[in-house]
């Protein structure tokens, strides 16, 4: 038996025990459900929303139906994608959850990964719109550059012109700049 059958084996598994990350995109918002972890790491079932209101960028966690954290993102538009994308992928390490099983929803339509990583979620120049891409593509080497503390992204973020988003997505998997960098 290959690979890919095991993979939709587990995949149908993890669908009838309610056991899977969701990402739906709905108009202005993305909304991010987790489920419930009884095994270690243990967690309460909750969802991440993503909103953008007047422009900016809101983000707020759900746990019950109540909201128990809502704060800005202050981050440049260009960067808002990265944020959620590395965001999810954050919280389902944390949870041991493999992004692979991660299912995506632009409306009540399920789509693939790719197809969600192109969908727009704030309107962009067209040079915002190929820095977006750029942070975009470069997010798996930015944590493995984190978690290995390699330096070799940096200089590249420079040149692309998006070292702000570099910035933002290298803290939320803890790497510390120099406060005024």
């Amino acid at each position: 038996m290959n690979l890919q059958y095991y993979f939709q084996e587990v995949k149908q598994l993890l669908e009838k025990n309610d056991y899977q990350v969701i990402v739906r995109r709905d108009k202005n918002k993305i909304i991010v459900s987790y489920p419930l972890r009884v095994e270690s790491p243990q967690s309460a079932s909750f969802q991440a929303v993503y909103q953008i209101t007047k422009g900016k960028l809101y983000f707020k966690i759900i746990i019950g139906g109540q909201t128990i954290l809502e704060t800005p993102v202050d981050v440049p538009k260009y960067v808002y994608k990265s944020v959620i994308i590395a965001n999810v992928a954050k919280t389902c390490m944390e949870l041991e959850y493999h992004t692979e099983f991660i299912r995506f929803y632009d409306g009540d339509r399920e789509i693939s990964q790719d197809e969600f990583s192109q969908v727009d979620i704030v309107k962009l120049s067209a040079n915002d719109t190929r820095r977006q891409n750029s942070l975009v593509n470069i997010i798996p080497e930015i944590i493995h550059e984190v978690q290995t503390g390699e330096h070799q992204i940096e200089e590249l973020a420079i040149d692309l012109n998006i070292y702000e988003g570099y910035i933002a997505v290298s803290q939320l998997f803890g790497k510390e700049f120099p406060v005024g960098d």
